[in-house]
């Protein structure tokens, strides 16, 4: 039973090139542009017909001249850094303070000096 084959097998597989082969019908590529065609103008502009607004106004930019390339005249200089960001003074990092700890440590001496408050000597005796 090996060679057995169903008739419906082969028959409905018969044209399968025919069938399943997609390809754009011929001679239907202008008729299709020429059918999405309107002549009916929808706007104000003197534009042609047919011609969409989006293509009028975003159309591909003209042609410019390349500037000339200043790279090796004024490209060190440009990329080298010119900003004096410490106004003068010491360029190093080593007594930078960040704005938290700077904020944080603005009343420690009040926050940390430990000390009895005064009339406490008076209250311990009257508490005896």
């Amino acid at each position: 039973c090996s060679s057995w084959k169903a008739v419906m097998t082969t028959e409905m597989s018969k044209n399968a090139s025919d069938k399943f082969g997609c390809k754009k019908p011929q001679g239907f590529q202008a008729l299709g542009a020429e059918l999405r065609k309107s002549s009916i103008s929808l706007s104000d502009s003197p534009g042609a017909t047919g011609e969409s607004e989006q293509k009028l106004r975003f159309a591909p930019p003209p042609p410019y001249e390349q500037a000339k390339s200043y790279a090796d005249t004024v490209g060190k200089d440009l990329r080298a850094s010119h900003f004096d960001v410490a106004n003068g003074a010491d360029k190093v990092a080593s007594n930078w303070q960040s704005a938290q700890q700077a904020e944080m440590s603005r009343h420690a001496y009040e926050k940390f000096q430990c000390e009895r408050p005064l009339g406490f000597n008076n209250l311990i005796k009257e508490l005896r």
